[in-house]
């Protein structure tokens, strides 16, 4: 019995030039570096695709067109807004905390912002209030390299008021849809 088995080869090899059109308005500044990948999706003599992975990007982007003229791919790329209101909005301020640090005798406010972009600019207002709604202290903090915020409230020391505060966060830049995005926040005072 003569039993003849068969399996596929590949038997020609493809080479491609590719040149990638970066927009003009995805401007990155001195230090800024961004990491792409074109990937190769299909391929034969008269064609091919490609698409596009975002490894480490300060822009989001998307190919616009491709185009395929022998062993030449063109590729554009547009530039998107890499953030948008639900991003770059409440879900984006993790571990808000307000409490009594009894070492120091003050309310304590803190909390990390996962917003961290050179091309966003935010600002923060967090306002001590009583329950009724009066305001006790205003500040304007600003976060670390790291995102964190962390703070003393030092007018208002009454360990056994019961307090609450408001985070209004306030962002701006091109790669946030919109071109903004604002919101607030309660925080309820933690009990000790």
């Amino acid at each position: 019995m003569l039993l003849t088995k068969t399996r596929q080869v590949f038997d020609k090899q493809l080479q491609f030039n590719v040149v990638v059109h970066i927009p003009q308005n995805a401007v990155l500044g001195a230090g800024e570096a961004e990491e792409l990948n074109i990937i190769l999706e299909s391929a034969d003599d008269t064609s091919a695709t490609v698409s596009l992975e975002a490894v480490d990007t300060i822009w989001g982007y998307k190919i616009a067109s491709q185009t395929v003229t022998g062993n030449n791919i063109d590729v554009v790329l547009e530039a998107k807004a890499q953030w948008d209101a639900t991003t770059a909005g409440q879900a984006s301020i993790k571990k808000a905390v307000l409490n009594w640090a009894d070492s120091v005798k003050y309310f304590q406010f803190s909390f990390i912002d996962s917003v961290q972009s050179p091309k966003i600019k935010t600002s923060y207002k967090v306002t001590l209030l009583d329950m009724a709604g009066k305001v006790l202290e205003e500040k304007i903090p600003t976060a670390d390299a790291n995102g964190l915020v962390n703070f003393l409230f030092i007018k208002f020391r009454d360990q056994k008021a019961m307090v609450k505060a408001t985070l209004d966060v306030s962002r701006s830049g091109q790669i946030i849809d919109g071109k903004s995005v604002n919101f607030r926040m309660e925080i309820p005072l933690k009990a000790p």
